[in-house]
């Protein structure tokens, strides 16, 4: 079985590979394969600070998580089963409240189409200025 390393370990032996320390160098002394340390340089990338690395394998594997999660929500039915006026407000509220959602991700996640979605925004607008004229 393969041996696990923590990744402040990656980070430390990567780290010491971009400070000039060579390959064959570090495999001898940190006691790790060669070509181990080839794909932990692919796999950690450091920030220009060289203080905090990114685990993209690790990334991918919490990206397919949640694609997972968000599958089970779909095929549970509970959003279709949801009126489309609910949806609709509730996509309002959250497209007000969070902005830095897009509104493609929004209605995504929640099975409706973005022009329906733009179309009860506009009438919404339309009827509260229509209320306004009306007082």
């Amino acid at each position: 079985m393969p041996k696990q390393y923590s990744l402040e370990f990656k980070t430390q032996v990567v780290l010491a590979c971009k400070q000039g320390l060579s390959i064959p160098d570090a495999s001898a002394k940190y006691q790790v394969a060669k070509s181990t340390l080839y794909r932990w340089m692919q796999e950690i990338h450091l920030t220009e600070n060289e203080s905090v690395a990114v685990d993209y394998p690790a990334l991918q594997r919490q990206n397919v998580r949640l694609e997972h999660l968000l599958q089970i929500i779909r095929l549970s039915n509970l959003i279709d089963e949801a009126p489309l006026r609910k949806l609709l407000e509730i996509l309002a509220r959250l497209h007000e409240q969070f902005a830095h959602y897009s509104v493609h991700e929004l209605c995504e996640t929640l099975n409706v189409s973005r022009g329906t979605f733009y179309n009860h925004i506009f009438r919404k607008a339309d009827r509260s200025k229509y209320l306004e004229e009306q007082r």
